[in-house]
C-alpha cells in the first residue's frame, strides 16, 4: 500500500516545517443521521517517525511492524509503507511546526469562524444543521432530534486548503475524511484517514500570486453570464397567478428583475417543518400550466440528485424514483436501497458512480432544462453519500467517495450546461470539495437562519462567503433574509424574519457578486421583498446598487475566473495589518469599494477600520482620512458604512449617490 506526501520545501522561513509522522492502523467508521457524520474508532497500533531537517532516508520505527519510506527528490517528499494489512484502516497524522505569530485560513466555507487559530476542524462536507451551536436552541433541538443542529465547524463545503498570513498555502490532494487542528500556536496537526495522499506547498511574494498557484493546481470558476449581474434573481413560489401578481408589484416599485427562481416547479409537499418540495423533476401542471408565458423573464428552476417516493395524493403518469429503483440506479448500503432523511420524508440517492445511472440522470435535467426553457437553476444538496455505500465504480475507493460524489454531482450540472451550448445558462451548488470550482458555475452558502448570529444567520453567511472564497469558489452568495425558521404549526415562528434582518441583508448582499431572494422555509410566516411598499422601496434600492457596480465588478469578475482572485475580499488581502488578519465582519469589494455592513440587531452606528489613505462615504460623501485607524460610523437602516478609495470610479459613484438619495 502507498502513502506518497509531496511536499514544496523552502530553504527560507515557512508556514509548514514537518517535524513527526505518525501512521496509525485500527479501525474507523461513520454513523450518519440527517445528513452529518460522526467517526467513530479503535487505534490497533502506532508508528512514530521524527523528522529531522531533510535527513529523510529509509527507517524502519522500533515500536510497530509497519516500514516508513522517506525520500527527499526536487522538493518533494514521499512517504511509502509496506506491509500494511488488508482488512484495516490506516491514519495519517502530520504534525508541523509553525510560526505562531501567524494566521491560518480557509478550509472552504466556515462559517462560524475566518480566522482558524486556536480551534479544531474536521476537513468532511456534510449537511451544516440548524443552529450549529446557538444557544440554546441547539441544545432543545439536539433533545428532540439528535445530531439535527450541527455544530460552529460544520458546513456544506469543505475545502482541504489552508492559507497562512505568511502568503503560503497548504493544499491537501485527498479526497478522505481528515482533521486539522490549529489549538497549539506553534503547531498544526493534520490527520487524515487515508493511506495515501499529496499535499502541495505554495509560497508566493502577494496575495494574487498565491491565489493564482493555488488555482492553477485546483481549478477555476468561468465568469458569469452579464445577464447574472443586471440584477435581481427573485425567488417566488405559490403558482403561476400567485408568482404573477407578486411580479407586478416588485416591478411596479422600480425592482430590475433578471430572473425569477420557482423552485417550486415540481410541487410541493407539507411535511412537520414546513413546505417542501416534490423530488420526481417533473413540473405541476396545476401549479404552473404556462409558466409565464409570454412574459419576458429568464426562469430558474430547481434538481438535486435525491429521487423520492411520490405522496399518495399526488398522481403522475410515472415516477423517476420507481423508474430508478427497477434500473439498480439508487445507492444501496449492504445490497439494500438507502435513504437518508429530510425532514418528513426520505431522500434516496441516484448512484452517479454507475455510468448509465449517471447518463440518464443528466438526460432527465438536461430534457427539464431545455423544455421548460430554464435559464439556470439550484442544484442542492450532494453531501449526503455515506461512508459505507456500495461503489459501483472500482476506480473509486470507498473512503474517497463521499467527496468524489459531490464533484461528480456538480460535475454533471456542468455537462448539462456544456451540452446545451446556451451561454446565458448557469446552475448554482451549495455543496463542494477541493476541485468543486472548477466544475460549478456559481455556489451559494446553503440555509442559514433568519436571524443575526454567527452561527447560522447573517453574520455566519459574510463570513462563509469571506472564507470560500479563499480557497476558490470566487462566485458565491446568499439567500437574502436566510432560508430557516422554526415555526410550530399555525403558531408563532420562534426565529422570525423581520424586517430589519430582511433590509440590513439586502444592504450587504449589494455589494456581492449575486443578488437572489429566497421566500424561506415557511414563506407565509416570514416578511418577504414585497410584503409592503416599504420592503418594495428598500429592494428596489438596493438592486438598483447592485445593478449600477456591474461596470466596477467587471473586472474583478474577469480577475476571479483568469486567475482565482475573490470578487468579495478579506479586508487582509489589501491591507496588510494586524487588525485586518483578525476582521471577519469587513470587506472588500475588488480593490477600491470597502463595506462595513451592520449586522446586529437596532444597531444604527458600528467601528469601521480604515486602512491608511482617503475613504468617502460612497452614500453621504462623508470623507475619512486614516493612517490605519478605526472610527465609529453613524449607520441607520439604509445608510451602511460603504466607503471608496480615490480609485474608484465617480461616474458610478454619482449615479449611485442619486439612486440613494432618491430613495429616502
Amino acid at each position: 500500500m502507498l502513502v506518497i506526501l509531496f511536499l514544496t520545501l523552502f530553504t527560507t522561513a515557512q508556514a509548514f516545517e514537518l517535524k513527526e509522522v505518525h501512521l496509525d492502523r485500527g479501525h474507523w467508521n461513520f454513523k450518519e443521521k440527517f445528513g452529518i457524520f460522526k467517526v467513530e474508532g479503535e487505534l490497533l497500533e502506532r508508528c512514530k517517525w521524527i523528522i529531522k531537517g531533510e535527513d529523510l532516508v529509509k527507517k524502519r520505527a522500533n515500536t510497530c511492524q509497519e516500514e516508513l519510506e522517506l525520500s527527499l527528490d526536487n522538493s518533494k517528499l514521499s512517504l511509502k509503507t509496506l506491509n500494511s494489512k488488508k482488512n484495516d484502516d490506516y491514519r495519517l497524522k502530520l504534525f508541523f511546526k509553525v510560526n505562531p505569530k501567524n494566521y491560518f485560513y480557509g478550509l472552504g466555507s466556515q462559517y462560524s469562524h475566518l480566522t482558524l487559530n486556536g480551534k479544531k476542524f474536521p476537513i468532511l462536507s456534510q449537511e451544516q444543521g440548524n443552529g450549529r451551536g446557538r444557544e440554546p436552541f441547539s441544545r432543545i433541538q439536539n433533545l428532540v432530534a439528535s445530531g439535527l443542529a450541527g455544530d460552529e465547524m460544520t458546513t456544506y463545503a469543505a475545502s482541504p486548503i489552508v492559507l497562512s498570513s505568511q502568503k503560503e498555502a497548504l493544499v491537501i490532494e485527498n479526497y478522505s475524511y481528515g482533521v486539522i487542528d490549529f489549538r497549539k500556536k506553534d503547531q498544526v496537526v493534520l490527520s487524515l484517514l487515508s493511506d495515501e495522499a499529496s499535499l502541495y506547498f505554495f509560497k508566493a511574494q502577494a496575495y494574487p500570486e498565491l491565489f493564482k498557484m493555488i488555482t492553477n493546481h485546483t481549478g477555476r470558476m468561468r465568469a458569469l453570464p452579464d445577464w447574472v449581474h443586471r440584477g435581481l434573481i427573485v425567488g417566488l413560489t405559490g403558482g403561476e397567478k400567485i408568482v404573477q401578481e407578486k411580479l407586478t408589484a416588485l416591478e411596479g416599485a422600480g425592482v430590475p428583475i433578471v430572473g425569477v427562481w420557482l423552485q417550486d416547479w415540481v410541487g410541493v409537499r407539507q411535511t412537520t417543518i414546513g413546505e417542501r418540495l416534490i423530488w420526481d423533476w417533473q413540473r405541476d401542471e396545476d401549479r404552473y400550466p404556462s409558466y409565464l408565458s409570454g412574459k419576458d423573464h429568464r426562469v430558474l428552476g430547481y434538481f438535486n440528485p435525491f429521487l423520492v417516493k411520490l405522496p399518495k395524493d399526488v398522481k403522475r403518469k410515472e415516477s423517476l424514483f420507481d423508474y430508478a429503483k427497477s434500473k439498480d440506479y439508487l445507492l444501496k448500503v449492504d445490497g439494500k436501497l438507502h435513504g437518508t432523511k429530510m425532514g418528513g420524508f426520505q431522500g434516496y440517492l441516484v448512484d452517479l458512480f454507475n455510468p448509465k445511472a449517471k447518463e440518464w440522470y443528466k438526460e432527465i435535467i438536461q430534457e427539464k432544462v431545455k423544455s421548460e426553457k430554464f435559464k439556470g437553476w439550484m442544484a442542492d444538496f450532494g453531501e449526503a453519500w455515506p461512508f459505507d455505500a456500495e461503489i459501483s465504480d472500482e476506480s473509486i475507493s470507498q473512503k474517497d467517495a463521499h467527496h468524489r460524489y459531490i464533484e461528480a454531482w456538480n460535475e454533471l450540472n456542468r455537462e448539462v450546461v456544456e451540452s446545451l451550448e446556451d451561454d446565458e445558462l448557469t446552475f448554482f451548488s451549495r455543496s463542494s470539495y477541493l476541485k468543486g470550482p472548477k466544475h460549478s458555475t456559481l455556489f451559494w452558502l446553503g440555509d442559514q437562519m433568519t436571524t443575526w448570529d454567527h452561527h447560522d444567520g447573517i453574520q455566519s453567511a459574510l463570513i462563509g462567503l469571506l472564507s470560500s472564497g479563499l480557497t476558490g469558489a470566487v462566485f458565491n452568495h446568499s439567500d437574502i433574509g436566510g432560508y430557516a425558521s422554526v415555526c410550530l404549526g399555525p403558531l408563532k415562528c420562534l426565529f422570525e424574519r423581520e424586517k430589519e434582518l430582511l433590509y440590513r441583508w439586502l444592504e450587504m448582499n449589494a455589494f456581492g457578486v449575486v443578488m437572489r431572494t429566497h421566500e424561506g422555509l415557511n414563506p407565509d410566516k416570514l416578511y418577504q421583498v414585497y410584503s409592503d411598499k416599504e420592503a418594495l422601496r428598500w429592494t428596489a434600492l438596493w438592486t438598483n446598487v447592485f445593478k449600477e457596480l456591474f461596470e466596477y465588478r467587471k473586472k474583478y469578475i474577469l480577475e476571479a475566473s483568469q486567475a482565482g482572485m475573490p470578487v468579495v475580499r478579506a479586508m487582509f488581502i489589501h491591507d496588510d495589518s494586524d487588525i485586518s488578519y483578525r476582521l471577519r465582519d469587513q470587506y472588500f469589494l475588488g480593490e477600491h469599494l470597502m463595506v462595513a455592513p451592520i449586522l446586529e440587531k437596532r444597531k444604527k452606528k458600528r467601528s469601521v477600520y480604515f486602512p491608511n489613505g482617503r475613504w468617502t462615504h460612497l452614500l453621504t460623501g462623508q470623507v475619512i482620512q486614516s493612517k490605519g485607524q478605526t472610527k465609529e460610523i453613524i449607520a441607520p437602516v439604509g445608510t451602511p458604512p460603504v466607503f471608496v478609495s480615490d480609485e474608484f470610479p465617480n461616474s458610478i459613484a454619482n449615479k449611485i449617490r442619486l439612486i440613494w438619495k432618491k430613495s429616502l
